[in-house]
Parts: structure tokens; sequence; C-alpha cells
């Protein structure tokens, strides 16, 4: 498999930064890495409070859950839930792992063009 499809694939599907770090760009892959985790994490961390706060108010009528009950906590979950950095987190991570795999595919284009020649 060449460099370039390998780079891409391993940025593209599995996590921004992986691509550069195969291809021995380790700076370059740890950052885009660091930053990718960074924005996951931070949107794990709001995904689990918001859940939270919806388990915290349902009310168990004989075993079971209020439909409209629940469709009334989620909706109030997501509309306190939707803070600033997890906007931001969610709106840099696209542009991350776009660019991280467009990157690992052009470094690895170059490296598979240099050990042509």
């Amino acid at each position: 498999m060449d460099k370039a499809i390998k780079g891409a694939l391993l940025s593209g599907l599995v996590l921004p930064g992986l691509g550069q770090i195969v291809l021995n760009r380790r700076l370059r892959g740890a950052a885009l890495l660091l930053v990718s985790l960074a924005c996951l994490g931070l949107l794990v961390v709001q995904a689990v409070a918001a859940a939270s706060a919806i388990v915290a108010k349902l009310d168990l009528v004989n075993g079971a859950i209020d439909p409209v009950a629940l469709l009334a906590a989620v909706d109030q979950a997501g509309a306190e839930a939707s803070g600033p950095w997890g906007k931001i987190a969610a709106l840099l991570l696209l542009p991350l792992w776009l660019g991280g795999t467009v990157d690992a595919y052009l470094l690895g284009r170059k490296e598979d063009r240099l050990e042509r020649h």
C-alpha cells in the first residue's frame, strides 16, 4: 500500500495526526493528535453531563419512563449543554480531521515520489 493512502486512511478513519506519526512527522502528528483528543474529550464530557442531567430529571412511574417527560428532559439538557466550548470543539474538529487527512496524504505522496526516484 502506498504511504499516501496509508497515511490518509490512518488520519481520516482513525484519528487526525496518526498518519503523520506513521509517516515520521511526529511533532506535527502529535500536535494534531493532542488537539483532536482534547476536542473529543470535551465533547464526551459534555455528552456525559447532558446524559446525567437527563437521567436525574426522569421520574419512573410504575417502573417505566414517561416518553413525554423524557423528550422534555432531553430538550432542556440540550439547551443547557450547548456552551461555547462545545461548539468551538465541534467546529475545530472537522477542519482538523479533514486537514489532517489531506496533509497525511500529501506527505505520503511526497515520500512515495522520493522512493521511486
